[in-house]
């Protein structure tokens, strides 16, 4: 199945992918006038219609993101997944777990700081 490799100044953070039904994609925003990167990772799972997102770090000028598409048989869990109701409010469906969530962000701020030498 296709997914993505995601990676940031060369470091590889996670295999996103939704299998057979679905859609993935990745993107980089820069907002004008700020030095405000955004980056989102995400889709939707087509069997279940729900929104799938993994967490990725924040950016700045001059880091390195790397999409590389593949075939893969196993993808990293997402970091969040959800729907809405009919009233529009988003529910939750699953979460990764907090602990998780705080090593993925640890493991990036040290890498953060291996780059600028602290």
């Amino acid at each position: 199945m296709k997914a993505f490799i995601v990676s940031v100044n060369r470091h590889q953070l996670f295999t996103a992918g939704i299998g057979s039904k679905g859609v993935v994609g990745a993107s980089v925003t820069w907002a004008g006038g700020d030095d405000f990167f955004h980056f989102h990772v995400g889709g939707m799972d087509g069997l279940t219609d729900e929104h799938v997102r993994w967490n990725t770090p924040d950016l700045k000028l001059g880091d390195l993101v790397t999409i590389e598409i593949v075939e893969a048989e196993t993808f990293d869990t997402e970091s969040e997944r959800y729907s809405y109701d009919k009233s529009g409010r988003k529910r939750v469906s699953k979460r990764v777990s907090v602990r998780r969530a705080r090593g993925f962000k640890a493991k990036a701020q040290k890498h953060q700081r291996k780059k600028k030498g602290t």
